[in-house]
This record gives C-alpha cells, sequence and structure tokens, in this order.
C-alpha cells in the first residue's frame, strides 16, 4: 500500500511578512475558517495510523497561530518526525528555548 512519507501541513494563513513571491496568499488577516486543535488531533491520529514518517508545519507563519504552543504540545503524541517551515522573523531567545 502506498503512503506519503512526508505531509505539508499549512497550519495557518496567517503572516507576519509580505514576501512578493510567496505562494500561500498569507497575511495579517483573522483566520476563522482554520483548523482547530481537535480537528488536527483527529488528522495527526490517521497520520500515524497510516505511518506517515515526517509532517512539515507551515503556513502562512506558524508562530503566528495563537495557539501554536497547543498545537506543538499536540504534536509531542505522535511518533512522526515534525518540521517547522517558518521565515523566522519571530525567533528570539526566548522562543528558541521553547523549541528546542
Amino acid at each position: 500500500m502506498y503512503k506519503p512519507l512526508l505531509v505539508d501541513l499549512d497550519i495557518t494563513t496567517k503572516c507576519n511578512a509580505t514576501c512578493a513571491y510567496c505562494s500561500a496568499n498569507a497575511g495579517a488577516y483573522n483566520c476563522d475558517d482554520q483548523m482547530n486543535i481537535v480537528e488536527l488531533k483527529k488528522l495527526f491520529d490517521e497520520f500515524e495510523k497510516i505511518g506517515i514518517l515526517k509532517i512539515s508545519v507551515g503556513g502562512g507563519e506558524p508562530l503566528c497561530r495563537d495557539n501554536i504552543w497547543d498545537v506543538f504540545s499536540l504534536l509531542d503524541n505522535y511518533t512522526f518526525l515534525k518540521i517547522l517551515n517558518t521565515n523566522g522573523l519571530l525567533i528570539n531567545d526566548e522562543i528558541a528555548k521553547k523549541l528546542k
């Protein structure tokens, strides 16, 4: 049975940058239509069930998501490799220590 090795998951369309080359159609607007924690858990459960090896979390800018630390805590429950796809603009010493 075929299964993807890597899943790219954009968890928000919110972004703190306005890159002209961006294809994510992201911006500083409200993201009422993004998946909530319950929906993400169901999706992550399915990824784990089918044996996904890696998940790349991006957006927009994932660190702009209001509950990003809840998402990261949820991800800690799964065995797949986690990759954070960020523009890095919001990473300071405090955030870097939390991400470690």
